[in-house]
């Protein structure tokens, strides 16, 4: 017997043979195949992560099937060894929460898993290595991070919107330095756009002393 719905079932057994008037008769229960999905082992997933899609199924079924994953209303096939099985496909979902489900392609399971799965956005800092203030004929270092991936990639620095340099980030970071700048107030903008991981910003404000800022201090005696 297959193709029962989920659901309690009565049954009754007796002879075909009339001569015999046995009889048994109660109920059973047909339950849904548990099956669940994990998004990159619950790890965060930010913009232009790939994304591993694990399905199993629980409860000791160890079936072969194929089960179908449905993010934002796009398809992924899931062929299912043994009651699991994982893939790896393209990350094109941009930040914010996106809606899954997961569920059986053959019809006689009925089990289904559903959820929300969050995207996050890359960060971008900026930050000043010179310790303290900055003087005229001092080199101003700037470093720039992308903390959560060790990406390589080329970001652009852009100062007071008059000078712009590419700065190449090598595993998540970079530094750059800059020198004969003169006595003013800057900011440092740096922006990050890419086709896989979205954008990202982030500035910093500076100020270049003049030397004449100094303190000088001088000490004589017996003038």
């Amino acid at each position: 017997v297959n193709n029962l719905t989920e659901g309690s079932h009565d049954y009754l057994v007796s002879f075909v043979d009339s001569r015999y008037s046995g009889t048994d008769d109660g109920s059973f229960e047909v339950y849904k195949l548990p099956i669940s999905l994990s998004i990159n082992g619950g790890a965060d997933v930010y913009e232009g992560d790939d994304l591993n899609l694990t399905v199993t199924t629980t409860d000791d079924r160890f079936v072969n099937t194929t089960a179908v994953v449905v993010i934002d209303g796009v398809k992924y096939y899931v062929p299912l060894i043994n009651g699991s099985g994982s893939i790896v496909v393209v990350n094109n979902l941009t930040e914010g929460s996106h809606d899954y489900l997961v569920s059986f392609v053959d019809s006689k399971y009925s089990g289904t898993d559903d959820g929300s799965l969050t995207v996050k956005p890359l960060t971008l800092t900026l930050t000043l290595e010179n310790a303290g203030d900055i003087y005229v004929g001092d080199d101003v270092v700037i470093s720039i991070n992308v903390p959560e991936r060790p990406l390589n990639t080329t970001v652009l620095l852009n100062i007071n919107d008059a000078w712009k340099y590419y700065v190449s980030l090598v595993n998540g970071t970079g530094v750059f330095t800059i020198d004969n700048l003169t006595y003013d107030t800057y900011i440092a903008y740096v922006t990050f756009t890419d086709s896989k991981y979205g954008d990202a910003s982030d500035n910093v404000e500076f100020e270049i002393k003049r030397i004449a800022d100094y303190d000088i201090i001088i000490n004589a005696t017996n003038i």
